[in-house]
């Protein structure tokens, strides 16, 4: 069995680090904007707090670039995923019989 199943290409572009921070910091406004139109304070500042700290990050870290050639997608994990699954589905149907 070989051990890499197989391997995903990715886009030969460098992959930044702010893309995902910028995008984590919008999710945060938006919980924050909706935890504070509930009266949630505590949930709301959390909200917010993340938002900028994201926000910071990005700023910080926006020369960072990383580089994947592919994505590998090993036998190991996709055996072990697919037994969970099947045990899964096992699981229920010795459930409603008992």
């Amino acid at each position: 069995m070989h051990p890499i199943l197989f391997r995903i290409p990715l886009p030969h572009r460098p992959l930044k680090l702010w893309w995902a921070l910028v995008a984590l910091a919008v999710l945060s406004a938006i919980y924050g904007a909706v935890f504070a139109r509930k009266q949630q304070k505590d949930e709301a500042l959390t909200g917010l707090v993340v938002a900028a700290l994201s926000c910071a990050g990005a700023y910080y870290w926006r020369t960072t670039e990383y580089k994947i050639d592919a994505l590998p997608i090993y036998s190991y994990g996709v055996l072990l995923g697919s037994s969970l699954i099947v045990g899964w589905f096992l699981t229920l149907g010795l459930a409603q019989k008992d």
